[in-house]
């Protein structure tokens, strides 16, 4: 049995400042960079599995700890106090089991007979949407090329081959990174994915993340199990005692040097569950323009890339549009790919999918090698002034300069020139009566300025960005490095939602 879900998207009669209000409030409570709270239990206990030191598995709705590694025998731990031996294991009894278990297999259950599929005469490969699940982040990547899909194109994807194109000489991991959301109410939920060159995915369940991010075995379609079965929903979700709904979040990466597909495609559940899509009154998202910093380059795991860590913080979903080597200044090298041509073609797509309630522009550090400082100004403007008449009523927000810890403190300086020209144009578009684009600095958290010019890794002078991102990146950050930066543009975002209509 087979359905297609309906698209649930529809009008909100909420004004973008109470729909971003509300959104950063709900955040704060389950986020990761807020609170460490994680669902354990995700990984079952298998005999004459391999597990290492360390190793926290489930069984029987319990959890235990191996504080050495090995084989395990064949008894299954099922103690609620002190340690015991499954005959290969010593496990020690943790607690109850918060996580659903998960696991993969090359093969479909067909005891989950009820699958939802995406609209379109090839369930596999939909030319219209990607997933049954929906895309709620993130820069959704395909090429065009691959498993005989001429042209495919994703929810986000607006041009077949590569749209999160590397720089130059460029190597590494990049943030191409899919988030798929849906409600799931039942016990077991099964996700068909195809994941050709695809990293670790981590799995979040009504916001708080699983204890385990586990790798998709690569080369084709793999059938992923959630099985809520063991797991105490009702203290671990909060949802109503009888009632077991959860919001599932598939997050995943890719590496940039990997031109494969990977998307997560159908679900299939027992007949008497059900899958649905978040509020619609949430038919709302942000768009990044960004370079490097924000696509995340050079980080395994592509979900730290702060531009993801912000939509978890900000609780909306934030299209990441951020390609290496490119910024607001056009020159001979990225003319097709600066800010403006980019927001020009891309913003018309996702906004005629669904609305875009607001712009973020991360000032890029590569403007400050192609133009002067009023070189950069008059990009900047000119940047305001195009996005200002293509959506009049959409909030503008020019994000702080970005630079790595380990920096030299030259380049520092530079990066908060650029910031300081960046922030002039937005005075100057203010003052051109447009009191709906704000300019931010790191400068404006709390915690004081994130770089000054002065301090860096191995030489901490002042109040300079390594007396906060004490991390060993040069241009581009680390993880602790992402962090910092959407924690202070988190907040510094939060205090203008506070004063919007």
């Amino acid at each position: 049995m087979s359905r297609i879900l309906p698209s649930g998207y529809g009008a909100s009669k909420e004004t973008t400042g109470g729909w971003l209000r509300r959104s950063y409030v709900a955040a704060q409570r389950s986020n990761p960079l807020f609170s460490t709270t994680r669902l354990v239990g995700s990984v079952p206990w298998i005999a004459g599995g391999l597990f290492s030191g360390g190793q926290v598995v489930s069984n029987g709705g319990f959890v235990y700890y191996a504080a050495s590694g090995g084989t395990a025998g064949t008894t299954p731990p099922t103690h609620i106090t002190g340690t015991v031996s499954d005959g290969g294991i010593n496990w020690t009894f943790w607690g109850v089991q918060t996580a659903p278990v998960v696991s993969q297999s090359a093969s479909h259950n067909a005891a989950l007979s009820l699958t939802f599929t995406p609209p379109g005469s090839n369930p596999d490969f939909p030319s219209d949407r990607s997933s049954v699940f929906r895309v709620v982040g993130g820069t959704p990547f395909s090429n065009g090329n691959q498993a005989g899909i001429p042209g495919f194109q994703t929810d986000l994807m607006l041009s077949t081959g590569n749209l999160g194109g590397k720089g130059a000489g460029e190597s590494g991991y990049c943030s191409w990174q899919s988030c798929y959301q849906v409600d799931f109410e039942g016990d077991i939920l099964e996700f068909k994915g195809i994941f050709f060159g695809a990293g670790p995915i981590l799995i979040r369940v009504n916001g708080v993340p699983l204890d385990y991010a586990f790798t998709p075995v690569a080369g084709g379609f793999r059938y992923v199990t959630l099985d809520f079965t063991n797991c105490t929903s009702a203290q671990a979700f909060g949802t109503t005692i009888g009632r077991s709904i959860y919001q599932i979040e598939i997050t995943f990466g890719m590496n940039q040097n990997t031109a494969s597909p990977i998307w997560v495609v159908s679900a299939s559940c027992k007949p008497t569950s059900n899958l649905s899509y978040p509020s619609v009154a949430d038919n709302r998202r942000l768009y990044l323009l960004g370079d490097s910093q924000s696509e995340g380059y050079d980080l395994a795991a592509s979900w730290n890339a702060y531009a993801l860590q912000l939509q978890n913080l900000l609780g909306v979903e934030i299209v990441n549009d951020s390609i290496a080597g490119t910024g607001i200044v056009a020159t001979a090298s990225n003319t097709a790919a600066n800010y403006q041509t980019r927001a020009l073609k891309n913003l018309a797509v996702h906004n005629g999918h669904r609305p875009i309630a607001g712009i973020l522009i991360q000032p890029s550090s590569n403007d400050t090698s192609y133009a002067s400082n009023s070189g950069i100004n008059s990009a900047m403007s000119t940047l305001l002034q195009t996005l200002r008449g293509a959506f009049p009523g959409v909030p503008i927000i020019s994000l702080g300069a970005l630079t790595g810890g380990s920096n030299a403190s030259a380049q520092q300086a530079a990066q908060l020139g650029n910031e300081s020209a960046v922030l002039a144009a937005v005075t100057q578009q203010q003052a051109r009566g447009d009191l709906n684009t704000f300019g931010i600095t790191l400068a404006s958290d709390p915690l004081g300025p994130d770089i000054t010019g002065t301090g860096r890794v191995g030489t901490v002078t002042g109040n300079g960005g390594a007396d906060f991102d004490i991390d060993s990146g040069g241009l581009h950050r680390t993880v602790a490095g992402h962090c910092a930066t959407a924690l202070r543009q988190a907040r510094a975002l939060g205090a203008i939602w506070s004063a919007m209509p």
